[in-house]
């Protein structure tokens, strides 16, 4: 009977919201959460940082691939992550938005964000614009201001560099550049520009990728970028023996040894093999290192992150399911009530997954919270639109005669309306779970991880084994829940 539903449903919960394997700190020290921006320099900074941290006793999470400076900061403010490395002049420019320059002046403007720099890691990773030698030469293109003169001529940047006042926008007005721009990651950008998809392209100076592929750096001849010297960003409470460990890596990671780590992960080195190549070699963690372990974690690891991914969507969908059902029961007796309550559920759908989930990072930080709210928002339609024309099609006559044998509204509801709808509204339930285990793996872009971590991370190192660590078990997932679903509305509709 429908008793027999609703435990199956219980128990599809219960598996779905079971515990996680989260990190839990020692009892003599706190688990440090790391985090990192979208590119190879700032992952390999990022794990050397957390690898340093393992080795010396702390249990560390891993929040890489965020999505941007902005969301990172943020969640440093906010001490979702503790640490994370950027540059000085991205904290000055973008960020704080300060002209100060110097390193202490810098620093003395964080103090009010309760945040600081530690010492530079060696490091001056700026930015650069490159084009092919042969175009330029054609073209007699030696600076930037070369490029003024040439306004034909197709860019490609980031996101975030177009938008940036230390990027584009400041660039372009020193400049006075009118060149159309095609947004693409760094990594992306190379190889638009290699194939001629572009003519130019935004580069960083410690990229070994531009020497390998014998791109011509076009001089700054304005001077418009400032330094941007790499640090660990902190914030002020973060331990003393922490800021100590980190302080340790100060004047060690040149341009030159950045190229070199930069180009072994370019070569397809995994990122904490050369992390940890980099520590053993200054004798900052023993032989192996915390990378031993990491190394036999890898399927344990895409284990969890699957785990992630199933517990965001499922939450999302219970929660909405929750909320659905009831709010469509009640609304399927009052036809104009319900047109709006489904139209404002149907715009909200048309809300760009990313967009949403980034506009929700000043209200809930980043992390499960947010992106389980984002995917409840996108679960609402499908099980609200199903239970609504479900509740609207039961034929009358049933519920008359219903009344007519002495049922109360309670048991009408139950024993009638509710078993004949079910399967529509199941259907609805089926398909809010199908579409967000793809939604989920943006969750990645806000520290929630899932399976969008090795998807995002691919893509920001241009790696397309990477990307198929997440592609592959999240099209499996789907293909599995889907089949689950299948096979419970056949039980459940003998069931009932």
């Amino acid at each position: 009977m429908l008793s027999k539903a609703l435990n199956g449903m219980i128990l599809f919960a219960f598996l779905v919201l079971s515990p996680l394997n989260f990190t839990q700190a020692s009892d003599d020290k706190p688990t440090i959460t790391v985090g990192s921006k979208r590119f190879s320099e700032n992952f390999i900074i990022a794990e050397i940082f957390a690898q340093l941290l393992e080795d010396n006793g702390y249990p560390v999470v891993r929040k890489f691939s965020m999505g941007g400076s902005v969301a990172a900061f943020y969640a440093l403010k906010t001490h979702e992550l503790d640490v994370y490395p950027d540059y000085s002049g991205t904290i000055a420019q973008s960020i704080i938005k300060t002209e100060v320059q110097d390193f202490v002046g810098i620093n003395q403007r964080l103090k009010k964000h309760n945040l600081e720099m530690l010492k530079p890691l060696g490091l001056n990773n700026s930015y650069s614009l490159v084009m092919k030698p042969e175009l330029a030469n054609e073209l007699g293109i030696e600076t930037i201001s070369d490029l003024k003169d040439h306004p034909e001529l197709r860019g490609a940047v980031s996101f975030e560099f177009q938008e940036r006042t230390d990027g584009w926008q400041g660039l372009k007005k020193l400049y006075s550049l009118k060149n159309p721009l095609t947004n693409l990651d760094v990594p992306l950008n190379y190889e638009a520009l290699r194939n001629d998809r572009v003519d130019f392209a935004e580069a960083y100076t410690t990229e070994p990728l531009v020497e390998k592929y014998n791109f011509k750096v076009l001089e700054d001849n304005e001077k418009f970028f400032p330094k941007y010297l790499a640090v660990p960003l902190v914030h002020d409470q973060i331990p003393t023996e922490v800021r100590k460990l980190l302080n340790s890596l100060a004047g060690r990671i040149d341009d030159q040894r950045i190229r070199k780590l930069t180009g072994m992960v370019n070569d397809g080195k995994p990122i904490p093999f050369v992390a940890n190549k980099f520590l053993t070699e200054d004798g900052l963690v023993s032989e192996g290192g915390s990378y031993s372990a990491t190394k036999s974690i890898q399927w344990s690891r895409m284990l969890t992150q699957t785990k992630n991914h199933l517990f965001l969507t499922g939450l999302a969908v219970l929660l909405a399911t929750l909320v659905a059902v009831p709010l469509a029961t009640v609304i399927s007796g009052r036809a104009t009530f319900s047109k709006y309550v489904l139209g404002f559920t149907g715009v909200l759908q048309t809300i760009p997954s990313i967009a949403l989930l980034t506009f929700m990072i000043p209200f809930f930080g980043i992390g499960f919270t947010p992106a389980i709210i984002g995917l409840f928002i996108y679960s609402l339609l499908p099980i609200l639109r199903n239970t609504h024309t479900a509740m609207t099609s039961i034929d009358p006559r049933l519920i008359t005669s219903a009344k007519g044998i002495g049922l109360y509204p309670f048991e009408i509801f139950f024993s009638v309306k509710l078993p004949l709808a079910f399967p529509t509204i199941m259907a609805g339930i089926r398909t809010a779970t199908i579409l967000n285990i793809g939604t989920a793996t943006l969750a990645a872009f806000i520290g929630a991880g899932g399976l969008g971590v090795p998807i995002v991370t691919g893509l920001a190192l241009n790696d397309t084994n990477m990307v198929l660590q997440g592609a592959i078990p999240a099209a499996l997932l789907a293909i599995l829940v889907d089949f689950l679903f299948s096979m419970a509305d056949r039980y459940f509709t003998k069931a009932i």
